[in-house]
């Protein structure tokens, strides 16, 4: 510790905010809240230089070794987000020993989730040792040891040696237990008092929020229109609380969303909806109608949507197949949201969770862009914005999961998925499928050529349709294929995917110069996707967290605004046991 403080003070002296990482010990400081918050970035690394001979075997066997340790490390409260474990090595003929580790105030589904992302940075790196470390957690592996044998969580084997040693100073690990456990404690009632201001602090910030452009609600007129909140009114559910329908005194019929309690990220995301929303008044976003706050209670009340969303058309169960001209009309009206967004209101929005399940549709099959909860301001004059990474996993832009740092072609690179699965019918991610096609966008890549380069869209249009506008297809295929271009500054404003999409202008359009030092066009190359080599590197570390965290069943934080576990979403949401929730790591071992 004495090393990190004086690290930290003579290199960090001016900066607001430093983080210092040692296998040892995490030192940290900011002039903003930082607990309880599931943070990856920034992040640092530590490994040998000795690599095993067998690779794939290798992360075989270490994925199947952590998995203990990081599951014991979220959900075993007795162990303080702390779990080792040690396993032999078939591929090294070697014990191997693992170590997970959360903060204590990161614990359950956002502790398994940060080692999740963690270990994914580890894989297929083929070193004999390695270590990473992020703010909220740290995964270890090592062919040596590197903990006491005797306190691995699935150990069955200890060393004579660190047995001795222990028995040896029995009197001081005893002392020093028990002044550890004061600090501890001591540190616990400080952190519980710091947090309880904040939260606090938070709400006090929210009652006076000037939220004086809508209508507010009182939480008795919300639980009337609601039936008191009843399952039989229930849309949809995630981690940001529950949707239901509603009727008002007036018979406007609305949706409720209720926020989960408690939670200063809830109450974050509460004042970004009400903040945005405000600002922004156009027919393809969804409109707020009113709030409500009451105590803990944070409720945003919207015009009812009543068609559900373009993720239940395009993919629920025992429908007939969206007709081309649904899917082009949803395309072009989505766009249009986002392109106010981006450049039309005095602020650019950052919505940062573009997706099907976000784009509700009405009776006209209109989109309309909803769920502003992750949404970022951003000035005209800034180059980024660099944040948290929040947002779905299958939708993430590669330079914005790799570096956090936000522009509005973060929700460019999230539309083009879009438009993917309009065009395929395809999920983001399909985990039916082989590795590296279970991602709709690494599949999508070479025939997006195919199709570009020779007009063959059989072997990427929806086999469903069976009829649509060749001129028009080749048009979205062409807005798809820039959207997700790695490199963010080769991909298009949405104004222009939007003129592409409604054949008001070509396509090449799409693919010409953006800057002096970018000047490769789709029409002086094959691969309409040039990539440097910092971009493959910042598209292979993301696949990395991607192809762990898509087989988890979880979003990195809220899922869509109308979404649930089903398609079906009047249904009541089903309660997942802990087991549902712990990472399911076997299919690693088939996808090579």
């Amino acid at each position: 510790m004495e090393t990190a403080t004086s690290r930290i003070v003579l290199e960090c002296s001016t900066q607001k905010e430093a983080i210092v990482f040692f296998e040892e010990c995490t030192f940290r400081y900011a002039n903003r809240s930082i607990f309880s918050l599931e943070e990856e970035n920034p992040n640092d690394w530590s490994f040998s230089n000795t690599n095993v001979s067998d690779i794939n075997q290798f992360n075989d066997e270490l994925i199947a070794a952590m998995s203990g340790p990081m599951n014991q490390a979220a959900f075993n409260g007795s162990n303080r987000g702390f779990s080792t474990g040690i396993t032999t090595n078939s591929s090294v003929n070697q014990s191997l020993y693992c170590l997970a580790q959360c903060t204590p105030d990161v614990l359950g589904n956002r502790c398994h989730q940060c080692l999740v992302a963690a270990l994914g940075n580890l894989l297929y790196e083929g070193k004999t040792k390695m270590s990473l470390f992020m703010p909220s957690c740290q995964v270890m592996y090592s062919l040596d040891p590197f903990f006491s044998i005797g306190n691995a969580s699935n150990s069955s084997q200890h060393d004579p040696a660190l047995n001795s040693s222990r028995r040896s100073s029995k009197v001081y690990i005893i002392v020093g237990v028990a002044a550890s456990l004061g600090l501890f404690f001591s540190l616990f009632i400080l952190w519980f008092w710091l947090r309880k201001r904040e939260v606090n602090k938070e709400y006090k910030n929210a009652q006076q929020f000037p939220y004086n452009v809508h209508s507010t609600f009182s939480y008795e007129e919300l639980a009337l229109a609601t039936d008191n909140f009843s399952n039989a009114n229930l849309l949809g559910q995630g981690g940001f609380g529950y949707v239901y329908k509603g009727v008002l005194i007036n018979g406007k019929v609305v949706a409720v969303k209720q926020l989960k309690t408690g939670s200063a990220q809830g109450e974050r995301e509460f004042q970004a909806e009400v903040e945005t929303i405000s600002l922004v008044h156009h027919r393809h976003l969804v409109s707020l109608v009113g709030y409500c706050i009451s105590g803990v209670q944070r409720l945003l009340v919207y015009d009812f949507i009543s068609n559900k969303t373009l993720d239940f058309h395009l993919h629920g169960r025992g429908l007939s197949p969206m007709s081309w001209e649904s899917r082009l009309k949803i395309a072009i009206g989505a766009a249009k949201g986002l392109a106010y967004l981006h450049e039309d209101c005095n602020l650019k929005i950052i919505h940062r969770d573009i997706k099907t399940e976000n784009i509700l549709i009405d009776d006209e099959f209109e989109a309309k862009v909803a769920d502003f909860g992750l949404a970022k301001f951003s000035l005209d004059t800034d180059t980024h914005v660099s944040t948290r990474v929040m947002g779905t996993f299958g939708y993430l832009a590669p330079e914005y999961a790799a570096s956090g740092k936000l522009t509005e072609k973060s929700d460019v690179f999230s539309f083009g998925v879009v438009l993917l699965q309009l065009i395929t019918g395809r999920k983001p991610v399909d985990r039916t499928r082989p590795f590296m096609d279970d991602s709709i966008v690494e599949w999508a890549r070479p025939l997006l050529t195919q199709a570009l380069e020779g007009g063959r869209f059989s072997d990427i249009v929806d086999p469903r349709l069976e009829d649509y506008n060749l001129f028009e297809m080749a048009q979205m295929i062409a807005c798809a294929a820039a959207c997700v271009r790695v490199s963010a500054r080769q991909q298009p404003q949405m104004t222009q995917v939007v003129q592409v999409l409604a054949g008001n202008l070509s396509a090449k359009d799409l693919f010409k110069e953006n800057t002096a030092e970018d000047n490769t066009t789709y029409h002086e190359s094959s691969d309409y996707d040039s990539i440097s080599g910092q971009e493959k590197d910042d598209s292979k570390k993301f696949g990395k967290v991607a192809a762990i965290q898509s087989f988890t069943d979880t979003t990195i934080t809220i899922t869509g605004m109308y979404s649930a576990n089903s398609s079906d979403l009047a249904s009541t949401p089903s309660t997942e046991s802990q087991q549902e929730t712990l990472l399911n790591l076997d299919y690693l071992k088939q996808a090579r």
